[in-house]
């Protein structure tokens, strides 16, 4: 517990692992547009990681992972993602998460790696659980997708 409480506030003052200088060691980049200029170019093989600021439930997320990526998903087209939020799984822009604040990596899925078979697989199964309740979809999709990530 005592673990816990002191990795809380070394989150909430942005110290060691949460401290922008290592967040972006690590290629994370300022959730804003300019981060982000390629977007519409964004397809199925690409993914997304998100550190999320001043959030109590990702922090959470971030300790028991033993990460500071709290959130990940995949794109669809035209700067669209796919991912498990409070409310479900959801497609919706890129741009809701741009907030100023938090940092984010978009990461290409190395040729090799995934097939542009599976790749297709993969967005059909995203869209699949389009509509599942938040209970059920992190752990599915999370699993899913971070199998296919390089490790951080």
């Amino acid at each position: 517990m005592l673990f816990a409480i002191v990795d809380y506030i070394r989150y909430r003052r942005r110290r060691g692992p949460y401290s922008d200088e290592c967040i972006r060691k690590q290629g994370g980049r300022l959730a804003v547009p300019e981060s982000v200029p390629m977007l519409q170019q964004l397809g199925p093989r690409h993914t997304f990681v998100y550190h999320t600021r001043d959030s109590f439930l990702s922090w959470l997320v971030m300790y028991y992972t033993v990460s500071v990526w709290s959130h990940v998903g995949t794109f669809t087209e035209h700067g669209h993602i796919i991912d498990a939020t409070t409310a479900g799984v959801i497609e919706h822009p890129l741009s809701d998460y741009f907030d100023g604040k938090s940092y984010i990596i978009i990461l290409a899925v190395k040729d090799g790696l995934y097939s542009e078979e599976q790749a297709a697989k993969s967005l059909e199964w995203g869209r699949s659980q389009i509509g599942c309740g938040f209970a059920k979809a992190p752990v599915a999709l999370t699993s899913f997708w971070v199998s296919a990530l390089p490790s951080f």
